[in-house]
């Protein structure tokens, strides 16, 4: 190998240069960008999905809950569906729903009030039961189907109203006092309710 050696001189002139550059100001480049810490960058990028999203997410699985296609394994789950209607609830307090959304035949598919029966979590009902909306005749006309061979049991609700503003419909059984369904969500083939009586309820077009 060959030595390298540096007269004194050489030395001082290397250190005068270092010293120079070492202390001399940074130029600015107003074309860089100026970076984030690490911790500011990754909270900046969490963007919350928009509620808009959220209800869409509710309505598709309220969508899933009523599809006869559906078999009990792949349907969204009982707390999932009281979840997505709260949710609509919530959101659509102050909406309208069109007259033309509410009348007619039903089927009721899911209600919350049997989520409070002991020991199972239910809210898909165990039965078939239709509920027809008669507007013009101002009744509401339900037929419970409980077992093979068995007749169904029909209720007549009197006195039926809807008033469009609030999105209510009323009606009264006999001499009980009147029942309400305030409808917070509805399209061509579901409405979602709070029921007096039932609790959130999920009916599709029959």
């Amino acid at each position: 190998s060959v030595p390298f050696n540096m007269s004194s001189s050489h030395r001082s002139s290397v250190n005068v240069n270092v010293n120079s550059i070492a202390s001399s100001p940074r130029p600015r480049s107003s074309s860089c960008p100026r970076l984030l810490p690490l911790s500011v960058a990754r909270s900046s990028s969490r963007v919350s999905p928009s509620n808009e999203s959220k209800v869409d997410l509710a309505v598709s699985v309220l969508e899933r809950a009523i599809s006869t296609a559906n078999s009990s394994a792949s349907r969204p789950s009982v707390p999932d569906v009281a979840q997505a209607m709260e949710r609509l609830r919530m959101d659509n307090s102050s909406s309208s729903v069109p007259r033309e959304l509410v009348e007619g035949q039903f089927e009721l598919v899911y209600s919350t009030l049997l989520r409070k029966l002991p020991l199972v979590d239910w809210g898909y009902m165990p039965t078939k039961e239709t509920i027809v909306w008669d507007l013009d005749n101002e009744e509401m006309r339900l037929a419970i189907e409980t077992l093979p061979f068995l007749p169904t049991i029909d209720v007549v609700g009197n006195s039926l109203t809807y008033d469009e503003a609030t999105s209510t419909l009323t009606y009264q059984i006999r001499d009980k006092p009147p029942s309400t369904w305030r409808v917070f969500y509805a399209n061509d083939t579901l409405f979602a309710a709070d029921s007096s009586k039932t609790g959130l309820c999920l009916v599709r077009r029959i």
